[in-house]
């Protein structure tokens, strides 16, 4: 909407949106977007406040959290855009009643990417946000918070440390995960767990699978600082053991 006239790749992507909404029984999502299809909002502030407006009436309910947690995670993206359009949002939605349960809870942790900002270009936007009637009840105390806004600098990464629950330290490219260490080691051991519920009748063609997996993604990643070569030349072509599959899925970890 701030470029005019609206793209053919976005009328597609909003029409999809509202069949999507359509399959979910989602009515009101499916009107917003089919409104927005056919140019019909004379402003950006009327499609906003609807689209807040179908977020409070299907999802914060039941997710806020959930909703609030993705939507500050957006403010530490490292694109500009996403940061200005997912304030103009968050500002609506910590309007509602329904994101007071999770500021509550978590407190001024839930606050970290929007005090991030403070010593940035978008630092009054962040205020703006932040100027909504927020209660913190949990969480470090609020005189603890208010201190470490003001000093910005170095302080402000003291916001998102490794005991977080929801973000962890900031990244240059825009994450911000909690416990990573933690949640590295589970995601690994997951995807370990996948291939060993492999069962032993199942050896030969999951040989057959991952020889084709990897040799596609090879022709894909020419440009990549990694090599596939010696994994995808290491599985024979008929039989392999799944124990050797796993081995070779472990030294890939770095």
């Amino acid at each position: 909407m701030d470029e005019g006239a609206l793209s053919e790749t976005i009328i597609t992507l909003a029409t999809d949106i509202s069949r999507i909404a359509e399959l979910e029984d989602k009515p009101s999502i499916e009107r917003l977007m089919i409104s927005f299809a056919k140019s019909r909002f004379r402003t950006k502030d009327d499609f906003l406040r609807q689209a807040v407006g179908c977020l409070r009436e299907y999802f914060l309910a039941q997710n806020a959290f959930v909703v609030i947690t993705m939507l500050l995670g957006f403010v530490l993206n490292d694109r500009d855009w996403m940061r200005e359009k997912t304030m103009h949002v968050l500002k609506l939605v910590f309007q509602s009643p329904e994101a007071r349960v999770p500021l509550a809870t978590y407190g001024a942790e839930l606050l970290m990417p929007l005090l991030h900002l403070l010593p940035t270009p978008f630092a009054s936007l962040a205020l703006e946000v932040l100027n909504e009637p927020i209660v913190i009840s949990g969480g470090p105390a609020a005189s603890h918070v208010l201190r470490m806004s003001m000093a910005f600098g170095n302080l402000m990464n003291g916001l998102g440390d490794q005991t977080g629950e929801v973000f962890g330290p900031p990244q240059p490219s825009g994450w911000s995960i909690a416990k990573i260490e933690e949640k590295s080691a589970c995601a690994r051991q997951n995807a370990l767990a996948v291939f060993e519920t492999c069962s032993v009748e199942a050896r030969v063609q999951s040989s057959a699978h991952f020889s084709m997996q990897f040799a596609e993604m090879e022709s894909y990643n020419n440009d990549s600082q990694l090599s596939l070569d010696s994994f995808a030349h290491s599985i024979p072509s008929e039989e392999v053991t799944l124990g050797q599959l796993v081995g070779d899925l472990h030294s890939l970890n770095q």
